[in-house]
């Protein structure tokens, strides 16, 4: 038998096999490829802010039956828990999953009570018939994962949230393709719920020794059809140019105002352009992999082509909802908000 994987590039991407076997199927055997909880669409977010939260939520897991044998029963239990309590949970079936099959199971959560500012966890377990905890194969039927409801930071990664030991972390960086270093735009899918006013963006940055001080960073939302239709430059509210500073690699954030802005419910991308002085300074934002997420979640843009291209990824650009702002100093902005002043002045530290 001859095995061969073949593909031929033409330029900057390229993709790798690896682990790669020959096994006998088992009869029973599902795996559970990753849990979710959802509030409609399919992203996975790393942090939601309480506002942000629909009264209705979905629990589930994506089924594949690997076995030969067709599973029958298959149910799928999902809980979300804080540290000390279960608080939403689920159990649903469904009758039959052929062989060769994945099929995504859920139900609705409603009627719970609110889920407060804290960090969380998701547990998912599916079991059949045929393949269950007195089985041989039940070692990948389990998920569990961690997720945020903040104050006003809303993310897509989970940098800072997943544990170190899940999490899987690449750069998308303004040296990541040969002669586009500056211009480079990647932008991130946010489903705005409630009227929310918006103030900038935070992006968590590389500090790897490629990556240094002198890079520019340009901050921008783009609604849905701008953004679907490769309009990068018809933007709702844009920032200025923003110099990356040791004291932002050394933290690994970057704090990028904008114009104080209303969002009106919708589908909007938060996006970043990346300059890098002609190759002299580059920066590279943080991406997160650990999560399968929709092609459209991160995508990139590039100047040269004049072509938005998906990545699938959760790249580490932070929408900031409901901060309003009394002073638009951009020196000072670049530090962490502690709190706004009765005069309309602002206060901020490092």
């Amino acid at each position: 038998v001859w095995v061969r994987f073949h593909w031929t590039g033409t330029w900057g991407y390229s993709w790798f096999v690896d682990d790669v076997s020959i096994v006998e199927m088992p009869s029973d055997e599902i795996i559970l490829n990753y849990g979710y909880f959802s509030m409609g669409g399919s992203e996975a977010y790393g942090r939601t802010p309480v506002s942000q939260i629909n009264d209705t939520i979905i629990l589930g897991g994506e089924v594949y039956n690997f076995g030969s044998e067709d599973q029958s029963n298959v149910t799928l239990d999902a809980t979300i828990s804080n540290s000390d309590n279960t608080l939403i949970s689920i159990n649903t079936a469904q009758s039959l999953l052929e062989s060769g099959s994945i099929e995504f199971i859920e139900d609705f959560a409603a009627n719970f009570t609110p889920l407060e500012i804290g960090n969380y966890n998701i547990n998912v377990e599916v079991s059949s018939d045929g393949d269950n905890a007195s089985g041989e194969n039940y070692d990948n039927n389990s998920y569990i994962r961690s997720f945020a409801i903040t104050d006003n930071l809303y993310s897509l990664d989970g940098i800072g949230v997943y544990d170190d030991e899940s999490l899987s972390v690449s750069v998308l960086g303004s040296n990541s393709f040969t002669g586009n270093e500056d211009g480079l735009i990647i932008m991130n899918y946010y489903e705005i719920r409630e009227t929310t006013t918006v103030g900038g963006l935070q992006a968590a940055i590389s500090n790897a020794d490629i990556y240094s001080a002198g890079a520019e960073i340009v901050p921008f939302i783009l609604s849905f059809d701008a953004g679907n239709t490769n309009n990068v430059y018809d933007r709702i509210v844009e920032g200025d140019y923003i110099t990356v500073t040791e004291e932002n690699l050394t933290e690994e954030k970057i704090w990028l105002p904008f114009d104080q802005t209303v969002l009106e419910p919708g589908i909007y991308f938060a996006c970043v352009e990346l300059y890098s002085g002609a190759g002299a300074n580059h920066v590279g934002i943080l991406d997160d992999e650990t999560l399968n997420q929709p092609s459209y979640a991160t995508q990139i843009y590039i100047p040269s082509d004049q072509t938005i291209y998906t990545n699938g990824t959760a790249a580490a650009i932070r929408l900031i909802t409901d901060v309003v702002m009394g002073c638009t100093d951009i020196i000072a902005l670049n530090y962490n908000i502690d709190a706004n002043t009765d005069d309309g002045s602002c206060s901020y530290s490092s």
